[in-house]
């Protein structure tokens, strides 16, 4: 009786355990939402040499190749432009991004 009772008791245990599951999550690295628009700020001041009055951005961009983000921007004669960024290159937490850009108004 008793091995009856452990084999039954063994039984529902290996059941139990193999409805289990692991689920593996891949982590992203991001550039936050406010470390992207310093990114494009700092970006506008080395290379086209302009101070952006504003920049806005929709949120983070994702480390991941091809990842978008859209922001928008305000340089300093008040030009108001739409922006997209892209990821170009990601090692470990080093994120690479480059930038199109797209007048809206004068």
């Amino acid at each position: 009786m008793n091995t009856k009772v452990g084999l039954l008791v063994g039984s529902a245990l290996v059941l139990s355990l193999s409805g289990c599951h692991v689920t593996h999550f891949e982590t992203v690295h991001q550039i936050s939402t406010e470390g992207l628009q310093q990114g494009l700020k700092d970006a506008a001041k080395e290379k086209q040499k302009i101070e952006l009055q504003k920049v806005e951005c929709q949120g983070p961009l994702d480390g991941k190749l091809g990842a978008t983000q859209k922001c928008t921007v305000i340089d300093d004669e008040g030009i108001h432009y739409d922006v997209v960024v892209t990821t170009t290159s990601v090692e470990g937490k080093d994120i690479k991004f480059n930038y199109s850009v797209k007048q809206t108004s004068n």
